[in-house]
């Protein structure tokens, strides 16, 4: 197992961005979800040394949409992102460009009782109203049975932007229920690891318009690479996860492209995002 566990230790800190993070999104979608509990499951669930005949490469990757796995206790990750057309709640998307922040520390064991998110999120990044507007968002998760046999999966209840200020306040608090699980398939020279959630929000879709469905899937292309596909409600998105790994530190950077059907002219945005972490936070 110890031999297992390294093809995939070098990115076994990997957060990424659980999605990518468009802005104001922040809160929903970097709060680091599964890949933490997710490469350790693979190890965990992959043939011992010596009855391992192809590699495991990479992970898989989550788009656009909250997952419901928890970081393990004691993590903590900071990211950033930006993108070129900003979204207003409640309003098209606009033209101009837009930043933010987020924060996210976990507790708990949600494969003995439950874990425990926190994510703050700050939409006020400019030294001149630094953390004038923004949020804090909860989740709670128990680790379940996954749809296929031999891998890790969870539920969870989350409440995005339950804690707002500044402009944040405009936005509405997003309930949701959440499953996420690991998958695994066999193909040429190696296997291939996957993730998948599939949810139900109150607020979701282009500009928050309101409840609906949500999923998204994605795979690991080579140790350093991963890709995937979202869509929640009526916004679909398609991007990439780069991640490495510095002694302690996981870094990530994420590039996707939202396109929502329901934005008119200023449909289609693409958002860049940069994510750190850290397990011995505390």
């Amino acid at each position: 197992m110890k031999t297992t566990f390294a093809v995939i230790s070098g990115s076994l800190m990997s957060l990424a961005l659980a999605a990518p993070v468009a802005a104001q999104d922040a809160v929903q979608t970097v709060s680091a979800e599964a890949y933490i509990k997710y490469l350790e499951s693979i190890a965990a669930n992959i043939p011992a040394a010596g009855a391992v005949s192809k590699p495991v490469v990479g992970r898989g990757t989550t788009l656009g949409v909250p997952g419901a796995f928890t970081l393990p206790h004691g993590t903590f990750f900071a990211s950033g992102s930006l993108s070129n057309k900003r979204r207003n709640p409640g309003s098209p998307i606009g033209d101009s460009t837009d930043a933010s922040a987020a924060f996210g520390v976990g507790f708990g064991d949600a494969s003995r009782t439950v874990g425990f998110d926190i994510v703050l999120g700050l939409d006020s990044v400019d030294p001149k109203d630094f953390g004038d507007s923004g949020t804090v968002s909860f989740k709670l998760s128990r680790q379940v049975a996954s749809f296929q046999t031999g891998q890790s999966a969870a539920v969870a209840v989350g409440v995005g932007s339950a804690v707002r200020w500044g402009d944040s306040k405009a936005s509405k608090e997003n309930t949701y229920l959440a499953y996420t699980s690991t998958f695994a398939f066999e193909a040429a020279d190696r296997f291939v690891p996957g993730l998948f959630t599939i949810g139900y929000g109150t607020q979701v879709g282009a500009n928050d318009r309101g409840r609906g469905l949500f999923a998204s899937a994605g795979v690991g292309v080579t140790d350093w690479l991963s890709v995937g596909a979202g869509v929640s409600k009526d916004e679909y998105h398609i991007g990439g996860n780069v991640h490495r790994k510095f002694g302690e530190y996981d870094g990530s950077i994420s590039l996707s492209y939202a396109d929502s059907t329901k934005s008119g002219v200023n449909n289609g945005r693409w958002n860049l995002s940069v994510a750190v972490a850290t397990p011995k936070f505390f």
